[in-house]
């Protein structure tokens, strides 16, 4: 050991260039460790976010196709409704026709019809509050004031039965009215649930008027508020909001019509 010493205390040209040599050799060893390292976090960062991306894509899917389907159910509906069906005794044909329809779609919490002259059918059958009028109701005005297109609401709690629902609605084809289904979204939200992100990371779904539908720490309904990430979720069609909470976070996201 005092050989060790005493060779670092004697001066000597061999010590300068062993010195330098490891000088020249450590500093790159370092550099290269630091480059390997951000490289791996980069790629790492872009397979979390890839898997987001692909995550979101298929909740949007998913949406996509059950609105449409119930959309092509509620056009055909629209058609096949008319004047004389509203006017029709005990109104039996149309609801059998819901209760055929109803049988098949286990995510349906109700379809029903409500004419011009202020008639409500509905299945299943559900009494309604003294003095209910459809006209009146948000679903029927929206229809009538997008004829011919299909309208869906925003996420809502039924006053019946306290489903989280939204409703499909459109006009009939002659003007006689509208017809309109709720659809269950509770499959939905176990499906967001289901998603894994990363070690923290989640999957949650906002509505149109800025609410959370499914969250795993909001309750439905819950306002989003005005954060930075919301501004630059709703500020286009789809891509990445990046936000500070905590740190540094990306957020992958995806709209529907």
């Amino acid at each position: 050991m005092s050989k060790m010493i005493n060779w670092i205390k004697r001066p000597s040209i061999a010590k300068k260039l062993i010195l330098s040599f490891l000088l020249i050799l450590t500093i790159p060893i370092i550099v290269l460790s630091y480059s390997a390292y951000h490289t791996a976090s980069s790629t790492l960062d872009t397979e979390i976010m890839s898997n987001a991306r692909e995550n979101v894509k298929q909740l949007n899917d998913i949406i996509d196709q059950n609105i449409s389907q119930k959309s092509t159910a509620i056009s055909y509906f629209s058609d096949w409704i008319k004047e004389s069906t509203f006017k029709e005794k005990g109104n039996a044909t149309l609801k059998a026709k819901f209760e055929q329809y109803t049988e098949l779609n286990q995510d349906v919490e109700g379809i029903f019809a409500g004419s011009k002259d202020g008639l409500f059918v509905r299945y299943p059958f559900q009494e309604m509050p003294s003095g209910y009028n459809p006209v009146d109701r948000d679903w029927y005005k929206q229809a009538v004031a997008n004829k011919g297109k299909v309208v869906v609401t925003n996420p809502y709690k039924t006053a019946s039965t306290g489903t989280l629902v939204v409703t499909i609605a459109k006009q009939t084809s002659d003007g006689s009215g509208v017809v309109a289904v709720n659809m269950k979204i509770e499959a939905l939200i176990k499906a967001t649930d289901r998603v894994q992100i990363g070690k923290k990371g989640y999957a949650f779904i906002t509505s149109a008027d800025k609410k959370f539908v499914a969250h795993p720490t909001k309750e439905a309904g819950t306002d989003i508020g005005d954060s930075s990430w919301s501004k630059q979720m709703y500020a286009k069609d789809e891509g990445i909001a990046k936000f500070n909470l905590d740190g540094d976070k990306q957020m992958a996201f995806a709209t529907t019509s």
